[in-house]
Protein backbone atom coordinates (compact mmCIF):
# COMPACT_ATOMS: atom_id res chain seq x y z
CA UNK A 1 0.00 0.00 0.00
CA UNK A 2 0.98 3.58 -0.39
CA UNK A 3 0.91 6.15 2.39
CA UNK A 4 0.56 9.69 1.08
CA UNK A 5 1.55 12.44 3.51
CA UNK A 6 0.88 16.02 2.50
CA UNK A 7 1.74 18.50 5.25
CA UNK A 8 -0.04 21.83 4.81
CA UNK A 9 1.79 24.01 2.31
CA UNK A 10 4.32 21.30 1.40
CA UNK A 11 4.74 18.74 -1.35
CA UNK A 12 3.27 15.27 -0.96
CA UNK A 13 5.57 12.58 0.34
CA UNK A 14 4.69 9.06 -0.77
CA UNK A 15 5.84 5.99 1.11
CA UNK A 16 5.35 2.39 0.10
CA UNK A 17 4.48 -0.02 2.90
CA UNK A 18 4.43 -3.76 2.44
CA UNK A 19 3.13 -5.08 5.78
CA UNK A 20 4.73 -8.50 5.28
CA UNK A 21 8.14 -7.01 4.52
CA UNK A 22 8.75 -5.46 7.94
CA UNK A 23 11.59 -6.86 10.02
CA UNK A 24 10.42 -8.52 13.24
CA UNK A 25 12.41 -6.02 15.30
CA UNK A 26 10.50 -3.18 13.63
CA UNK A 27 7.19 -5.04 14.01
CA UNK A 28 7.90 -5.36 17.74
CA UNK A 29 8.63 -1.63 17.95
CA UNK A 30 5.35 -0.93 16.14
CA UNK A 31 3.48 -3.23 18.55
CA UNK A 32 4.99 -1.42 21.53
CA UNK A 33 4.19 2.06 20.20
CA UNK A 34 0.72 1.07 19.00
CA UNK A 35 -0.17 -0.54 22.34
CA UNK A 36 1.03 2.55 24.19
CA UNK A 37 -0.78 5.04 21.95
CA UNK A 38 -4.03 3.06 21.74
CA UNK A 39 -4.11 2.55 25.50
CA UNK A 40 -4.56 -1.20 25.02
CA UNK A 41 -1.77 -3.45 26.28
CA UNK A 42 -0.51 -6.24 24.09
CA UNK A 43 -1.73 -5.04 20.69
CA UNK A 44 -0.20 -7.29 18.04
CA UNK A 45 1.30 -6.42 14.69
CA UNK A 46 -1.62 -8.25 13.04
CA UNK A 47 -4.09 -6.05 14.92
CA UNK A 48 -2.08 -3.00 13.88
CA UNK A 49 -2.21 -4.01 10.20
CA UNK A 50 -5.96 -4.55 10.41
CA UNK A 51 -6.45 -1.18 12.10
CA UNK A 52 -4.44 0.53 9.35
CA UNK A 53 -6.83 -1.08 6.84
CA UNK A 54 -9.76 0.20 8.92
CA UNK A 55 -8.30 3.74 8.78
CA UNK A 56 -7.59 4.06 12.52
CA UNK A 57 -6.09 7.46 13.30
CA UNK A 58 -3.72 6.00 15.90
CA UNK A 59 -2.59 3.25 13.51
CA UNK A 60 -2.00 5.73 10.66
CA UNK A 61 0.07 7.98 12.96
CA UNK A 62 2.20 5.05 14.17
CA UNK A 63 2.63 3.89 10.56
CA UNK A 64 3.62 7.36 9.38
CA UNK A 65 6.20 7.59 12.15
CA UNK A 66 7.57 4.16 11.20
CA UNK A 67 7.89 5.20 7.54
CA UNK A 68 9.33 8.63 8.26
CA UNK A 69 12.01 7.08 10.49
CA UNK A 70 13.34 5.31 7.39
CA UNK A 71 14.12 8.72 5.90
CA UNK A 72 14.74 10.66 9.13
CA UNK A 73 16.09 8.12 11.68
CA UNK A 74 16.13 10.59 14.56
CA UNK A 75 12.51 11.78 14.22
CA UNK A 76 10.56 11.36 17.44
CA UNK A 77 7.02 10.04 17.61
CA UNK A 78 5.93 13.23 19.36
CA UNK A 79 7.06 15.18 16.28
CA UNK A 80 4.71 13.22 13.99
CA UNK A 81 1.28 14.76 14.57
CA UNK A 82 -0.40 15.34 11.20
CA UNK A 83 -3.92 16.54 10.53
CA UNK A 84 -6.32 13.73 9.60
CA UNK A 85 -6.59 14.80 5.97
CA UNK A 86 -2.81 14.95 5.56
CA UNK A 87 -2.37 11.15 5.73
CA UNK A 88 -4.05 8.95 3.14
CA UNK A 89 -3.58 5.19 2.79
CA UNK A 90 -3.96 3.87 -0.77
CA UNK A 91 -4.28 0.13 -1.30
CA UNK A 92 -2.72 -1.68 -4.24
CA UNK A 93 -4.93 -3.78 -6.46
CA UNK A 94 -3.68 -7.14 -5.11
CA UNK A 95 -4.33 -6.00 -1.53
CA UNK A 96 -7.91 -5.03 -2.40
CA UNK A 97 -8.44 -8.29 -4.26
CA UNK A 98 -7.27 -10.16 -1.15
CA UNK A 99 -9.75 -8.16 0.95
CA UNK A 100 -12.48 -9.01 -1.56
CA UNK A 101 -11.84 -12.74 -1.23
CA UNK A 102 -12.14 -12.43 2.53
CA UNK A 103 -15.32 -10.39 2.24
CA UNK A 104 -16.87 -12.97 -0.09
CA UNK A 105 -16.37 -15.58 2.63
CA UNK A 106 -17.78 -13.33 5.38
CA UNK A 107 -21.01 -14.81 6.74
CA UNK A 108 -21.79 -11.97 9.16
CA UNK A 109 -23.20 -9.70 6.44
CA UNK A 110 -26.62 -9.86 4.85
CA UNK A 111 -26.68 -10.65 1.13
CA UNK A 112 -27.61 -7.04 0.36
CA UNK A 113 -24.87 -5.56 2.56
CA UNK A 114 -22.30 -7.91 1.07
CA UNK A 115 -23.37 -7.07 -2.49
CA UNK A 116 -23.11 -3.32 -1.79
CA UNK A 117 -19.69 -3.64 -0.17
CA UNK A 118 -18.39 -5.89 -2.93
CA UNK A 119 -19.60 -3.43 -5.59
CA UNK A 120 -17.79 -0.56 -3.84
CA UNK A 121 -14.68 -2.71 -3.47
CA UNK A 122 -14.81 -3.66 -7.17
CA UNK A 123 -14.86 0.04 -8.08
CA UNK A 124 -11.83 0.64 -5.83
CA UNK A 125 -10.02 -2.32 -7.41
CA UNK A 126 -10.50 -0.80 -10.86
CA UNK A 127 -8.82 2.44 -9.76
CA UNK A 128 -6.11 0.93 -7.55
CA UNK A 129 -2.44 1.01 -8.57
CA UNK A 130 -0.66 -2.23 -9.42
CA UNK A 131 2.84 -3.33 -8.58
CA UNK A 132 5.27 -3.10 -11.50
CA UNK A 133 7.71 -5.37 -9.74
CA UNK A 134 8.00 -6.66 -6.19
CA UNK A 135 8.39 -3.72 -3.84
CA UNK A 136 7.50 -1.03 -6.39
CA UNK A 137 4.09 0.32 -7.31
CA UNK A 138 3.21 1.44 -10.83
CA UNK A 139 3.73 5.18 -11.11
CA UNK A 140 4.92 5.39 -7.51
CA UNK A 141 7.11 8.20 -6.32
CA UNK A 142 8.14 6.25 -3.26
CA UNK A 143 10.29 8.19 -0.85
CA UNK A 144 11.19 5.29 1.42
CA UNK A 145 10.63 1.75 0.16
CA UNK A 146 10.23 -1.08 2.63
CA UNK A 147 13.30 -3.25 2.87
Amino acid sequence: MLVEYTPQGQDMQTFEWRPGRVKLKEAAQIEFRYSKESGEKGRTYEQFKQDVRLNSAVARRVLLHHLMRRVHPSIRFEDVDPFDDEVVVVFHRDELEELRVGMEKDTSLSAEEKANLLARLDAEIEEAPEYDEPGKAAGSTTTAPEQ
